[in-house]
């Protein structure tokens, strides 16, 4: 989905500025799937001849349908939300309830993946969320890092508001007791007036925006875009393709991406298809083992492939076709 302008400009600096004999140009969703039926030559999605791709990426999500290997390129669904979204706008909830952290992409990005994650049930998630004391299992609490024992921070089990901290009672001195040491007096008032040390720590936490901030994956309008979720995509992009590739398509959905990283999201992806899905069609959600290397991993054993020139333009038939001729093989080769 680049402007063709920018891949033009990019076979120009490919084979003229850089003088690569030889390129293959493809995306993370073909790699994924190469890799996948790589590592599962047996499964239900390597038997296939359809599959539909879900890359859930950095800045965008990708519902990609494929028919033997090769894209269906007017079925292709995109949804505006990815990893950045996600942490910019934690970046923001944070900054206006507790800390200003606008300027700390990097550590709210990790604290996302380390406390994030998709509820399998919103609202009731969201009613435990605004309870308090040990009923509320959805509060955590991170340390934010000192930058000099540690650089990134740790998540902390949560204060119980509500509980009292009981101070052991000490032995009342007795009034009438004339032969009291002035000594033990003084040790006594030392012990009363010492005050117990308070840690030197930045909490922040983390309540609510644990599930809140993975939903908007789900349901974009939350924030104001005006698109569908991921599953409601997914059903897009298949009923976008011939009627005979529905049922294929359902039963080979691949997820990749680094947000399918989030615990329960296959699983909540998978339960919002099937719901809307119709019941005579099967419904099959498989994740790779890493989905954030996935595509790097298809891109390794596809070079390594002894089918990998013919997915090449060298550089003569550049030099003798131009871009456009780039653009077509490329479109068509996968």
């Amino acid at each position: 989905m680049n402007p063709e302008p920018l891949k033009k400009t990019m076979y120009e600096v490919v084979y003229e500025y850089f003088g690569f004999e030889k390129l293959c140009c493809t995306n993370s969703c073909f790699l994924s799937l190469i890799d996948y039926k790589y590592d599962h030559p047996t499964s239900v999605l390597a038997k296939n001849c359809c599959a539909l791709v879900v890359d859930s990426g950095f800045s965008f999500t990708h519902a990609v349908p494929f028919f033997d290997e090769k894209i269906i390129n007017f079925a292709i669904k995109r949804l505006d939300i990815g990893g950045k979204g996600l942490t910019n706008y934690l970046k923001e909830v944070i900054s206006y309830r507790q800390w200003n952290m606008m300027e700390e992409t990097y550590l709210v990005n990790i604290i996302k993946e380390r406390l994030c994650y998709v509820s399998l049930n919103f609202m009731n998630d969201l009613e435990t969320s605004k309870k308090k004391g040990r009923e509320n299992t959805i509060r955590r609490e991170y340390v934010l890092p000192d930058y000099i024992k540690n650089l990134t921070g740790y998540i902390k089990e949560p204060t119980q508001d509500n509980q009292e901290q009981k101070i052991p009672e000490e032995e009342e001195e007795d009034d009438d007791d004339d032969d009291e040491d002035p000594n033990d007096y003084v040790t006594n008032k030392e012990k009363k007036d010492k005050k117990p040390e308070i840690a030197d720590e930045q909490i922040l936490a983390m309540n609510n925006e644990r599930i809140t901030v993975p939903e908007l994956l789900f349901h974009p309008s939350d924030i104001g875009i005006n698109q569908s979720g991921i599953p409601e995509t997914i059903t897009q992009a298949i009923e976008a393709t011939p009627t005979d590739m529905h049922a294929p398509l359902y039963d080979s959905i691949l997820l990749t991406g680094g947000n399918v990283v989030l615990p329960y999201f296959n699983t909540r992806v998978s339960e919002e298809v099937r719901q809307a899905t119709p019941s005579c069609f099967a419904v099959n959600v498989f994740t790779p083992e890493d989905p954030i290397l996935s595509a790097w991993r298809g891109g390794v054993r596809l070079a390594n492939n002894d089918s990998f020139e013919r997915y090449c333009v060298s550089k003569h038939q550049y030099e003798e076709n131009g871009s456009s001729y780039c653009q077509l093989y490329f479109t068509s080769a996968f």
